[in-house]
């Protein structure tokens, strides 16, 4: 009865909590879409303004262009020129100044505002100029008192920069045009390409010529359009949206008030918060019901197939038992005597297969040990002891086509384990290794000291396994030899082994290139 209201209870939630998760998203969308639209308009708004900014400069940028190419200019007639540049002023009433700078000798040759003849040197923006690009029409910066927009237009003779004619400009029209361009309750400005104001919406006569925030200035020096968060020198935290004219450098700031931007990003951040929220709820829901029944059945299944095992093996180990030891038995005994009675090389190999028919008998062992409740006697263990009691019984079994290298480091030699197991653990490794490199190769048995465990490897050159087959090799009788080329009990015997002496085992391999297992033991 638990099960199913816990089933239905989650089958709703899979109905409803998808819903409102789908209503929250669209109202967060729908409020980040007015935030975008306010963005947008400012954004239009810098852009349209910068734009009349431009045109205006565009029509001051022909008429010095006129000047520059007049015969006067090309006789130098500076009376004349002069004159020409009083009567294009007298239509043009915000020009203020007009000077002309002799580019190669490095002084003015007249400005409108004072007498003609009283030649000085030239001014630090002109010489700028000269020494900068010199080669076409420049918006420069506002300048002097009370501040002026400077503009640069060249004169050139022989394709050769000459003079230089520099206007001050009375900013007081592009005012007007800021402030057409300014929404309601809003603060703009227009600046220059160093960060002066050129207009600006609050305190135009304190502050127009004067440096504008840093907020500006950084952002003019990042890009040439965009979106961007500061103050006003009054303090006001604002959002401000910006366009730099690639024509003239001057840029229109058009800002947003913080709340107008804050309030819908709040919201949109807590209905996509909350979303989250109703999303892992219902993620977490299902998934822990479905990871909770999957555990259920998991420890059900591996129950009953630890059962079936460990069953198999007892019936396996309790009948094998007795045959196999009266088998070695015999075979030990006619070994003994025959012992007594060989000469030469055959004593070796006598003593050889004593030692083999001895270790057999810790098979049985072996087979057990999957039904003993409690392992083997764990106790101080020298390795370099066990690699020699064993040294010519691996040398036996992998043949002559295998060599076998030993590196035990001096601080790796002594583990807590079971000597005898420890025996029968690098035997069934070396064996292994051996099917594994049909055509020979090298097997190397390493240990070295990892902190307070020893690693404990047996690496061979062979075909390498597959991370499925590494992922069950541990499994007793899981083996991918051919039927009667092996039980499927060495790798779950090294397994066995770490877990009782309170280690563990590893597998590295990739195929084609090798493998090697991983002993890992307490240090003692």
């Amino acid at each position: 009865m638990r099960t199913e209201r816990t089933t239905l209870l989650t089958l709703a939630a899979a109905i409803v909590l998808p819903l409102v998760l789908l209503a929250a998203i669209a109202s967060a969308f729908g409020l980040n879409d007015q935030r975008r639209q306010i963005e947008a308009d400012a954004l239009a708004r810098a852009n349209s303004a910068t734009a009349r900014v431009d045109g205006e400069l565009m029509a001051e940028k022909s008429a010095l262009e006129v000047l520059a190419v007049s015969r006067a200019m090309r006789n130098h007639d500076w009376g004349a020129v002069r004159s020409q540049i009083e009567r294009v002023g007298e239509r043009r009433p915000r020009w203020r100044n007009v000077i002309l700078t002799d580019a190669a000798a490095r002084r003015e040759i007249f400005q409108t505002v004072a007498h003609l003849g009283e030649t000085r040197p030239a001014r630090t923006d002109a010489l700028d100029y000269i020494d900068g690009a010199g080669k076409g029409f420049q918006v420069g910066g506002m300048a002097g008192k009370p501040p002026s927009l400077v503009l640069h237009s060249p004169v050139f003779e022989n394709a050769a920069l000459a003079f230089v004619l520099t206007l001050e400009l009375d900013p007081s029209d592009f005012q007007a045009i800021l402030m057409s361009a300014q929404p309601e309750g809003g603060v703009s400005a227009v600046v220059d390409r160093n960060g002066r104001f050129i207009a600006r919406s609050l305190d135009p006569k304190g502050k127009v010529g004067e440096l504008a925030t840093p907020y500006v200035r950084e952002a003019i020096n990042k890009g040439r359009s965009g979106l961007y968060e500061g103050k006003t020198w009054e303090g006001l935290e604002n959002y401000t949206a910006f366009e730099t004219s690639s024509f003239s450098g001057v840029s229109t700031h058009v800002a947003i008030s913080a709340n107008q931007l804050n309030t819908p990003r709040l919201r949109f951040i807590l209905l996509i918060a909350f979303a989250g929220f109703v999303a892992l709820a219902l993620a977490g829901a299902i998934a822990a019901y479905g990871l909770r029944q999957l555990a259920l059945r998991r420890r059900e299944e591996e129950g009953r197939g630890r059962a079936q095992k460990l069953e198999a093996i007892g019936q396996l180990a309790g009948g094998v038992a007795h045959d196999f030891n009266n088998l070695l038995a015999v075979i030990m005994g006619s070994l003994d005597r025959l012992s007594r009675s060989v000469e030469g090389e055959n004593v070796r190999t006598v003593a050889n297969a004593l030692a083999a028919a001895q270790r057999g008998k810790k098979l049985v062992q072996q087979l057990l040990t999957f039904t003993r409740p409690h392992g083997p006697d764990i106790g101080r263990v020298d390795l370099n002891q066990v690699v020699d009691g064993v040294r010519d019984l691996i040398a036996e079994s992998v043949g002559p086509l295998v060599t076998v290298a030993v590196d035990i480091a001096p601080d790796a030699r002594l583990v807590k384990s079971n000597a005898g197991e420890l025996e029968l653990a690098l035997l069934n490794l070396a064996v292994n290794a051996r099917d594994a490199m049909p055509k020979g190769g090298e097997i190397r048995i390493a240990a070295a000291r990892a902190g307070d465990m020893v690693e404990i490897s047996v690496a061979d050159q062979g075909a390498g396994m597959s991370a499925k087959v590494a992922a069950q090799a541990f499994e007793p009788f899981y083996t991918t030899k051919p039927p009667g080329k092996g039980t499927g009990l060495g790798l779950a015997q090294v397994k066995k082994l770490a877990d009782h002496s309170h280690g563990a085992a590893e597998i590295r391999s990739i195929e084609g290139q090798g493998t090697a297992v991983i002993l890992w033991l307490p240090a003692a």
